[in-house]
């Protein structure tokens, strides 16, 4: 039997979109374009200096990715990641849960 527990401390951001694996494989520090539907790494999303934005899970789904992210550095990660969006061309949404 299987149990759910709730994360206050965490918080999920939806990737989604043709070109979504290609996106964040070029973000992330984790080879994510490789992963397959239901399979999860570790990664982190770095300034280009070099400083950690934020640590977090990506989880593939059938459609794009799952991060899951400390509560406290979703809306900052949602920010970085909809400025390099938009830079993109051809992919879908970066979306809070």
């Amino acid at each position: 039997m299987g149990f759910a527990a709730v994360l206050s401390d965490r918080a999920v951001i939806r990737v989604s979109g043709e070109e979504a694996p290609h996106f964040l494989h070029n973000l992330v520090t984790s080879s994510v374009e490789e992963l397959l539907p239901g399979r999860a790494a570790y990664a982190g999303l770095l300034t280009p200096q070099g400083k950690i934005v934020s640590d977090f899970f990506v989880l593939r789904t059938g459609d794009g990715f799952l991060l899951d992210v400390p509560a406290g550095r979703v809306e900052e990660l949602k920010k970085r990641l909809t400025v390099y969006k938009l830079r993109a061309k051809g992919w879908g949404a970066v979306e809070g849960l």
